[in-house]
This record gives C-alpha cells, structure tokens and sequence, in this order.
C-alpha cells in the first residue's frame, strides 16, 4: 500500500523510534475540511513520519496519510522525544486474530528490548460500514496487543 510518497511496507523491519507527537488537525482537505482530524508524529531513524486520519464523513474514519514532514510544520508543545528504542515495525493486514469479522490494516512496532507492542497506527474494520483510524501508543508495551496473539508473522 502506498500512502502520499511513503510505502507501508518500506517501513517493516528494524528501526529506532525516538519522538512521538500527536494533535488535531482542521485542514484535512476536500469537502469536510472543517472536520477535525488526528495526526501522529513518530520520529523513526532521525525522519519525523506523520500518519494522518481522513476523516471521512465524520462517523467512519481511516489512515489518510503517511508522510515525511518537516519538523516545522509539527504544532508546538505536540511532540515529545525520549530516549531511543529499537523496534521492529510489521504490517499487519487481514482478520484480526480471535476474531471471525474484523479486517484491519495497521503496522504494530514491537519493542527489541520486551517484545511487546509500543504502538498500532493504522485503520481498523476496513471491510465494515465504520472502519476506524487507530493509534495506539504504550510506551511501555502493550502485552495484550491483539496482533501479537498468532504464530504467524503478520508482516
């Protein structure tokens, strides 16, 4: 999947986050550009990416957008950065393990030092009549991270 200049799938694998930011945007663009909209900002290997929601029509909702920013264009007082971790970025796309409905399409970041997911971001229940954006983030690491609960690497 390619999203605004950035593949998904260029960034599976071995990275270092180091910086995260999360605000609300009014310029979402087209018709509804009044609407609100969530952006993260996660710094990965020195490079500040932004995952963007569309929206929609302000009841279902998606990953707008993932692109390579300019750390200019982040709001003041909405990014923080921390010490560097390594992660392992996968993607993630089919049924949700446990479950027979839900189709989602998000890249999970698994800590290298517990194994455990430090953020989802993506869009939920794609195949639904409300699919939703999702963004996630727990630093310490999720051990309940519902796309860790199969054998299969979901990337």
């Amino acid at each position: 999947m390619r999203i605004d200049g950035v593949e998904f799938e260029s960034l599976v694998g071995l990275h270092v986050l180091d910086g995260r930011g999360e605000y609300v945007s009014c310029d979402s663009g087209g018709p509804l550009a009044l609407m609100d909209a969530r952006a993260v900002v996660l710094r990965i290997d020195g490079k500040l990416y932004r995952f963007a929601e569309s929206p929609n029509d302000g009841y279902r909702s998606s990953l707008g957008t993932i692109d390579v920013i300019d750390p200019a264009d982040v709001p003041p007082g909405s990014f923080v950065p921390f010490q560097a971790m390594a992660i392992t970025i996968r993607r993630f796309h089919g049924k949700r393990p446990g479950s027979e409905y839900y189709l989602d399409d998000v890249i999970v970041a698994v800590s290298e030092a517990h194994g455990m997911a430090v953020f989802v971001v993506g869009t939920e229940n794609t195949d639904d009549y409300y699919p939703s954006f999702c963004s996630r983030w727990t630093p310490d690491g999720d051990p309940s991270c519902v796309y860790l609960r199969t054998s299969e690497d979901p990337s």
